[in-house]
């Protein structure tokens, strides 16, 4: 699977907290700063909860984390949901 692949998968199911429309969010927590990140560590997060929200990622990554959780936890359900869905094509996200 390419990048490119995996992000329209990732992107496909929805944002990871409302299931609304995502857009993908690169996680930051494994990187040292150095480069780009892989557009494999990826969540999906709708536009409001990645950039445009009060509470959003890029806003205030405290109070994000505060209500929806860590990044690298929606990270790690990330790829389970990605992984049931390659095990279970027909099995909805």
């Amino acid at each position: 699977m390419t990048e490119k692949q995996y992000i329209e998968l990732v992107v496909s199911m929805g944002c990871i907290i409302r299931g609304t429309p995502a857009v993908p969010h690169h996680v930051k927590c494994f990187h040292a700063g150095w480069g780009k990140v892989s557009d494999f560590l990826i969540i999906p997060l709708c536009p409001e909860l990645h950039t445009d929200g009060n509470d959003s990622f890029h806003h205030d990554q405290k109070l994000f984390e505060m209500k929806y959780g860590y990044e690298w936890a929606l990270l790690a359900e990330t790829i389970q949901r990605v992984t049931m869905r390659l095990v279970n094509p027909g099995v909805p996200f």
